[in-house]
């Protein structure tokens, strides 16, 4: 049960980093278009 938690955690935690990763590309991108 414990490793399901673990493993559950690692998985929406991958999906906060990547959504970081869009958000700032995202925000670099507008960076470069109004500069």
């Amino acid at each position: 049960m414990e490793a399901k938690k673990t493993k559950k955690w690692k998985k929406s935690y991958t999906y906060v980093l990547v959504a970081n990763a869009i958000y700032i590309l995202i925000f670099f991108l507008i960076m470069q278009l109004y500069s």
